[in-house]
Protein backbone atom coordinates (compact mmCIF):
# COMPACT_ATOMS: atom_id res chain seq x y z
CA UNK A 1 0.00 0.00 0.00
CA UNK A 2 2.99 2.34 0.77
CA UNK A 3 4.76 1.49 -2.29
CA UNK A 4 1.07 2.31 -4.56
CA UNK A 5 1.20 5.46 -2.54
CA UNK A 6 4.24 6.62 -3.40
CA UNK A 7 3.92 5.45 -7.23
CA UNK A 8 1.08 7.25 -7.85
CA UNK A 9 1.88 10.75 -5.67
CA UNK A 10 5.17 10.96 -6.85
CA UNK A 11 6.55 11.11 -3.51
CA UNK A 12 9.37 9.70 -1.29
CA UNK A 13 7.58 7.23 1.78
CA UNK A 14 8.84 9.33 4.42
CA UNK A 15 6.51 12.64 3.07
CA UNK A 16 3.36 9.72 2.58
CA UNK A 17 2.92 9.58 6.48
CA UNK A 18 5.23 9.28 9.21
CA UNK A 19 3.63 6.51 11.60
CA UNK A 20 0.50 6.10 14.16
CA UNK A 21 -3.05 6.33 13.66
CA UNK A 22 -2.31 8.01 9.83
CA UNK A 23 -0.67 4.70 8.63
CA UNK A 24 -3.76 2.85 9.66
CA UNK A 25 -6.69 5.31 8.83
CA UNK A 26 -5.53 7.56 5.82
CA UNK A 27 -2.96 5.45 3.92
CA UNK A 28 -4.39 1.89 4.35
CA UNK A 29 -8.08 2.92 3.44
CA UNK A 30 -6.79 4.97 0.29
CA UNK A 31 -5.06 1.78 -0.90
CA UNK A 32 -8.13 -0.56 -0.65
CA UNK A 33 -10.16 2.31 -1.99
CA UNK A 34 -8.32 1.09 -5.25
CA UNK A 35 -9.01 -2.42 -5.35
CA UNK A 36 -11.77 -4.20 -6.76
CA UNK A 37 -14.49 -5.07 -4.38
CA UNK A 38 -12.99 -2.61 -2.06
CA UNK A 39 -15.85 -2.29 0.16
CA UNK A 40 -15.32 -6.16 1.28
CA UNK A 41 -11.66 -5.50 2.06
CA UNK A 42 -12.30 -2.01 3.94
CA UNK A 43 -14.76 -3.92 5.61
CA UNK A 44 -12.03 -6.86 6.47
CA UNK A 45 -9.84 -4.27 7.21
CA UNK A 46 -11.51 -2.28 9.95
CA UNK A 47 -13.02 -5.73 11.30
CA UNK A 48 -9.16 -6.44 11.58
CA UNK A 49 -8.53 -3.62 13.74
CA UNK A 50 -11.72 -3.85 15.84
CA UNK A 51 -10.86 -7.37 17.23
CA UNK A 52 -7.07 -6.36 17.76
CA UNK A 53 -8.48 -4.05 19.80
CA UNK A 54 -10.68 -6.10 21.73
CA UNK A 55 -8.16 -8.73 22.03
CA UNK A 56 -5.85 -6.53 23.13
CA UNK A 57 -8.29 -5.99 25.89
CA UNK A 58 -9.48 -9.04 26.63
CA UNK A 59 -5.89 -10.21 27.73
CA UNK A 60 -5.33 -6.88 30.16
CA UNK A 61 -9.13 -7.36 31.73
CA UNK A 62 -8.33 -11.39 32.23
CA UNK A 63 -4.78 -10.35 34.03
CA UNK A 64 -6.60 -7.83 36.64
CA UNK A 65 -9.67 -10.30 37.18
CA UNK A 66 -6.83 -12.98 38.28
CA UNK A 67 -4.98 -10.74 40.14
CA UNK A 68 -8.28 -9.57 42.24
CA UNK A 69 -9.61 -12.71 42.43
CA UNK A 70 -6.10 -14.46 43.36
CA UNK A 71 -6.48 -12.20 46.15
CA UNK A 72 -9.21 -11.75 47.62
CA UNK A 73 -9.47 -13.06 51.52
CA UNK A 74 -9.76 -17.23 52.03
CA UNK A 75 -13.42 -18.39 52.26
CA UNK A 76 -14.50 -15.28 50.04
CA UNK A 77 -15.27 -15.82 46.57
CA UNK A 78 -15.52 -12.79 44.52
CA UNK A 79 -18.35 -12.42 41.85
CA UNK A 80 -16.74 -12.88 38.36
CA UNK A 81 -19.91 -10.93 37.06
CA UNK A 82 -19.05 -7.47 39.39
CA UNK A 83 -15.19 -7.70 38.23
CA UNK A 84 -15.80 -7.58 35.17
CA UNK A 85 -17.97 -4.72 35.31
CA UNK A 86 -15.66 -2.61 37.51
CA UNK A 87 -12.36 -3.25 35.70
CA UNK A 88 -14.76 -2.52 32.26
CA UNK A 89 -16.12 0.40 33.49
CA UNK A 90 -12.57 1.78 34.98
CA UNK A 91 -11.07 1.14 31.47
CA UNK A 92 -14.19 3.18 30.00
CA UNK A 93 -13.52 6.38 32.46
CA UNK A 94 -9.83 5.95 32.28
CA UNK A 95 -10.07 5.86 27.70
CA UNK A 96 -12.43 8.72 28.07
CA UNK A 97 -9.63 11.28 27.37
CA UNK A 98 -9.54 9.54 24.60
CA UNK A 99 -12.54 10.42 22.67
CA UNK A 100 -12.67 14.53 23.67
CA UNK A 101 -11.53 16.92 21.14
CA UNK A 102 -7.90 16.57 22.34
CA UNK A 103 -7.71 12.85 21.87
CA UNK A 104 -4.89 12.89 19.20
CA UNK A 105 -2.83 15.22 21.74
CA UNK A 106 -3.46 12.70 24.75
CA UNK A 107 -2.82 9.61 22.17
CA UNK A 108 0.61 11.11 21.41
CA UNK A 109 1.42 11.43 24.73
CA UNK A 110 0.29 7.77 25.63
CA UNK A 111 1.98 6.33 22.65
CA UNK A 112 5.67 7.71 23.29
CA UNK A 113 8.23 6.61 25.21
CA UNK A 114 6.77 6.97 28.56
CA UNK A 115 3.78 4.25 27.89
CA UNK A 116 6.84 1.90 27.74
CA UNK A 117 7.96 2.67 31.11
CA UNK A 118 4.70 1.96 32.53
CA UNK A 119 4.62 -1.10 31.03
CA UNK A 120 7.70 -1.73 32.64
CA UNK A 121 6.54 -1.25 35.72
CA UNK A 122 3.38 -3.02 35.61
CA UNK A 123 4.98 -6.10 34.53
CA UNK A 124 7.59 -5.76 37.52
CA UNK A 125 4.18 -5.23 40.14
CA UNK A 126 2.72 -8.09 38.44
CA UNK A 127 5.54 -10.65 38.72
CA UNK A 128 6.05 -8.98 42.34
CA UNK A 129 2.43 -9.84 43.38
CA UNK A 130 2.50 -13.32 41.58
CA UNK A 131 5.46 -14.27 43.86
CA UNK A 132 4.24 -12.87 47.21
CA UNK A 133 0.80 -14.59 46.83
CA UNK A 134 1.84 -17.68 45.43
CA UNK A 135 5.05 -18.53 47.86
Amino acid sequence: VLGWSRHTQKVEIEDIVADGIGLAFVVYPEGLASLPGAWFFSACFFAMLFFLGIDGEFATVEVAATLWRDTAPRGTKPNNVKIAICLCSLGMVLGLPLVMPTGLYWFGVFSSWPSLFVVYIACGMECIAVVHYYK
